[in-house]
């Protein structure tokens, strides 16, 4: 494993052909490739693009196909996806060196025929979204049903239980449908028994520099919201304890209970999971305090 490219094309392999956990592939991937921080954000950064996108950029490479998209070879396809992304959602890749080195990676598996065919589809591609980006997406369907599903690429039945929730409100189901796109922060919150938050925030911009943005949660006293942070589980500051990924609504359900108060000395966590709020919860007790999770 010599690049970020690299990385990303087996990560989506293992997904495809092992059904893994992407974020557990992706995190097994990059400690055997030992990148670069830039080289591992880059190839986080395509590995959850092409999942994200899947459909639409299938879409995209179909409109400068002369044959369907569909009878081509899973593993082919893979690579297709990969460049596709880099071409139409990424700037600091060259066109010219993404579709080069994905062409020789096909010609060296599948032969010079499909080399070619690969060849053809991502020169076109890369001519059109050169001129328009935007454009070279391809159009979408005007029904709106259907141009939800291929623009955020969603399934048609999540869609459908959408638009059933919402009693068939169509902005809002719009408004859900883009949300459910957009790459999510990273939601963390600090260690009560070990660093404030602040401490926290400030250690993490100290950790990343000017990549990452660090905002603090609105209702939960221990949360941050963490972007552009590449690896974090890989930082001194979680290896050390400091931080766990905690979703600031299974903070609140902490927050709610004020175990810190006089009158909680024993919790029952009747329904734990992997422990996130259980853990917590131990770091609030006071110190003669009794917590049972199960």
């Amino acid at each position: 494993m010599a690049d970020a490219r690299s990385v990303a094309l087996e990560v989506l392999r293992r997904l495809r052909r092992d059904e893994v956990y992407v974020n557990l592939a992706l995190s097994a991937e990059l400690e055997r490739a030992r990148l670069a921080d830039a080289d591992r954000a880059l190839a986080t950064e395509l590995v959850y693009g092409v999942l994200r996108r899947r459909a639409r950029l299938d879409h995209a490479l179909a409109q400068h196909a002369k044959r369907p998209i569909t009878r081509t070879k899973a593993d082919v396809l893979d690579v297709m996806r990969l460049v596709a992304y880099q071409l139409l959602a990424l700037d600091r890749v060259p066109a010219h060196a993404a579709v080069s080195e994905a062409v020789e990676q096909v010609r060296r598996a599948r032969g010079p025929r499909v080399a070619g065919f690969v060849n053809a589809v991502l020169r076109r591609l890369a001519e059109a979204a050169s001129a328009d980006r935007e454009a070279a997406w391809g159009p979408l369907p005007e029904a709106r049903r259907a141009r939800l599903a291929l623009e955020h690429s969603l399934p048609d039945e999540l869609l459908a239980l959408l638009a059933d929730r919402l009693d068939g409100d169509d902005d809002e189901l719009d408004a859900l449908a883009r949300a459910l796109s957009l790459a999510p922060a990273l939601s963390l919150r600090a260690n009560p028994a070990r660093i404030t938050r602040d401490a926290l925030a400030a250690r993490l911009e100290e950790e990343a520099g000017t990549r990452a943005r660090v905002e603090r949660c609105e209702r939960s006293p221990w949360g941050l919201r963490v972007s552009g942070l590449s690896d974090p589980f890989h930082r001194a500051s979680y290896l050390e304890g400091l931080w766990t990924a905690q979703d600031e609504a299974a903070q609140l359900a902490v927050a709610a209970l004020e175990p810190s108060a006089s009158d909680v000395h024993r919790v029952l966590d009747a329904c734990a999971g992997v422990g996130g709020k259980a853990t917590l919860l131990a770091a609030l007790l006071p110190e003669r305090g009794q917590l049972l999770a199960a």
